[in-house]
């Protein structure tokens, strides 16, 4: 993801340390990971595409929450090495070290995968998360220690959150309604002897054009045409140049560089589904719309 701003706060010392503390579950000593009042950083990078706050984690790797263009929220943890077993793990928001006779709030259980990303949690419970961090409070993972006899806590520290947190929220309203992924292949179907653009089709080549104005990486849009076998083969071949003209003008009309759009038309020649039925007729009468991207920066 390209880099537009990257914020940091940080105490006076950066010193990487898991701490070692006596816990309650089961007698066991468990390894406490997480930043403190003296070392906590927040790092803010985003663009049109994406954005991410991330905090890196002392000794164990870094906590990020993550919203793509076009996707929800999610957050996860990423570290070179999985502390954790296999399993679920614990999730709360409770008060750090330093604050500790603050209410816990029990968010349930994470799926802890054994791989370099083990802690994945969804839309709501990652917004859960921000709500007790701007309350200065601190998103914890418990879960058996991997190759060792007591529990792993990681924790996620609220130091300087919301110091921070309104940026990232503008960084998320300046996201585009769609990403690459979301609009690289689309199809566009067709009554019988239909030409014309539904407003629900509209509405998603609106998407395909903001996408390609926002990405100078886009160097072609591939706008090809087919029909069912209803019609002659002439005939059938010229509806089908109609329906991909059709769909390349309303691009252009919008903004999309003529140069960049390649059509092409070939009636019945490349059904999809058989044209012995309704439905497999309704699914070969299409245009499809096919962006190609190359990353320009590695040239």
């Amino acid at each position: 993801m390209p880099k537009s701003r990257v914020y940091c706060i940080c105490g006076t010392g950066l010193v990487a340390a898991a701490l070692l503390l006596s816990a309650p579950l089961g007698h066991a000593r468990a390894v406490e990971y997480g930043a403190g009042l003296q070392n906590t950083m927040w790092l803010l990078e985003g663009d049109r595409f994406a954005c991410e706050f991330r905090q890196p984690i002392p000794q164990y790797g870094e906590a990020v929450f993550y919203h793509r263009a076009g996707e929800d929220l999610e957050f996860f943890i990423e570290t070179p090495y999985n502390r954790m077993q296999a399993g679920y793990a614990a999730l709360a928001v409770e008060a750090p070290s330093w604050r500790p006779a603050e209410m816990v709030r029990d968010l349930g259980y994470v799926q802890v995968r054994d791989s370099q990303r083990p802690l994945a949690v969804g839309t709501d419970r990652a917004l859960a998360m921000i709500a007790g961090l701007e309350t200065g409070l601190s998103p914890t993972f418990t879960r058996q220690g991997r190759g060792m006899n007591g529990p792993v806590r990681l924790r996620v520290s609220p130091v300087g959150f919301r110091n921070y947190i309104e940026e990232y929220r503008q960084c998320i309203t300046q996201l585009l309604p769609v990403n690459f992924d979301q609009v690289e292949r689309n199809v566009v179907n067709y009554d019988t002897g239909v030409d014309s653009l539904t407003r629900q089709q509209q509405a998603m080549l609106n998407n395909v054009v903001t996408y390609i104005l926002n990405d100078d990486n886009i160097v072609a849009v591939y706008v090809e045409g087919h029909s069912d076998n209803q019609a002659t083969r002439f005939d059938g071949r010229r509806r089908s140049e109609r329906r991909a003209l059709r769909v390349r003008d309303y691009l252009v009309d919008r903004g999309v560089d003529p140069q960049m759009i390649l059509v092409d038309y070939h009636g019945d020649r490349y059904p999809v589904a058989s044209n012995d039925t309704a439905e497999g007729r309704a699914q070969n009468r299409r245009t499809t719309i096919r962006l190609e991207r190359v990353d320009l920066s590695l040239e």
